[in-house]
């Protein structure tokens, strides 16, 4: 283990100790954590590691800080009880399959219990507020476009409204827009260099959907660094771009032909699609090749009793930031927006290439 890795690994060590602490109540609201040095001295960290850890803490609105002083649990103030119920609109799709932003969902509704109100309305509309909506205490958008058009109708309701508006695994560059997100282009490119170092050359990437609706442009940016870095040329007929016929048929004699290593897909709906388009030529994807989704798919994966390598996102911990987020500044309206980026893990099912 390099010396960077250890201390990557000591510093979450901290941050989940810290985490801990604080959802436990053993560091009650308004307690004053241990200072900086006894902290470095006990997770074997930089002081400015530490600092950078606490102002993590910070994002998370979990702690406070005070100038000469240092780190408190950020106060409460009034109990869930004393408030009025939050109404939250989520841009949640109703399936029966479990994709990311129903997991999510499900962790935001446990944090926040029965006493507030999420609202699901239509990833593809417009500002539905605009449109008779009551106005919500806040907004979670999971599957909203992700394109700057949207991100700045987003950003002028936020303001006109003085509604908090957070995104999930987009990048808005509006800074009164917040995000949690996995940084899609980082993982990408680990992944696929790992795929490539083991031995992969034909990697078959199948874009079925819209852009505009799915970022899906930083994973394909990841995909082709990960080439570029290894020295090689990526073979643009592997590219399958959309959903059109034309390029379907190229998928199934792309796959009839054999010279395809793996596949490649870039998120749930583009696995679907794959299988689907596979089945209607008469033939399966278990037996051709492996599969890896850049998606949090273990649920689908299942479902379809399908072998698919995919990647695994703190999922869970991003919705209980974001209730725990949205709970405080509905008192604490001066809160910044919270902007944080995520790593993930990759689940391996029968992936010679990513062993």
């Amino acid at each position: 283990m390099t010396t960077g890795e250890k201390m990557k690994l000591h510093s979450n060590e901290m941050l989940e100790f810290l985490r801990n602490e604080i959802q436990s109540e053993r560091f009650a609201s308004g307690d004053r954590l241990p200072s900086i040095a006894a902290l470095s001295r006990k997770f074997k960290l930089s002081a400015g590691q530490v600092r950078y850890g606490l102002e993590k803490l910070k994002q998370e609105c979990l702690l406070v800080s005070r100038h000469g002083k240092g780190f408190f649990v950020m106060n409460k103030g009034k109990s869930v009880q004393e408030t009025q119920p939050l109404t939250i609109a989520l841009d949640i799709l109703n399936r029966k399959i479990e994709f990311y932003d129903s997991i999510i969902a499900e962790a935001i509704r446990t944090e926040l219990g029965d006493y507030h109100i999420l609202q699901t309305i239509s990833p593809m509309s417009d500002i539905a507020f605009e449109r008779g909506m009551p106005r919500p205490d806040a907004v979670m958008l999971f599957r909203t476009a992700s394109d700057e058009e949207t991100f700045r109708k987003w950003s002028k309701y936020s303001v006109s409204h003085q509604v908090p508006v957070l995104f999930f695994n987009r990048f808005p560059a509006q800074k009164n827009l917040s995000y949690l997100s996995v940084d899609y282009d980082a993982e990408c490119f680990r992944v696929v260099s790992r795929m490539l170092n083991n031995g992969a050359k034909n990697i078959v990437f199948y874009q079925s959907c819209s852009s505009r609706w799915l970022p899906l442009q930083p994973r394909l940016t990841g995909f082709l660094k990960a080439y570029t870095a290894c020295g090689m040329d990526y073979p643009k007929e592997l590219l399958i771009g959309d959903d059109s016929l034309t390029e379907q048929i190229r998928f199934i004699e792309l796959l009839k032909s054999g010279t395809a290593d793996i596949l490649f897909c870039p998120c749930g709906d583009d696995l679907i699609n794959a299988v689907s388009t596979a089945v209607s030529a008469g033939l399966s994807l278990r037996e051709l090749l492996p599969i890896f989704c850049f998606d949090d798919v273990g649920n689908l994966a299942e479902r379809m009793n399908l072998p698919v390598s995919y990647v695994k996102m703190p999922l869970a911990r991003m919705g209980r930031i974001a209730a725990n987020y949205i709970q405080r500044r509905s008192f604490l309206p001066e809160l910044p927006p919270i902007r944080e980026s995520f790593e993930a893990a990759v689940c391996v099912q029968s992936c010679k290439y990513l062993i």
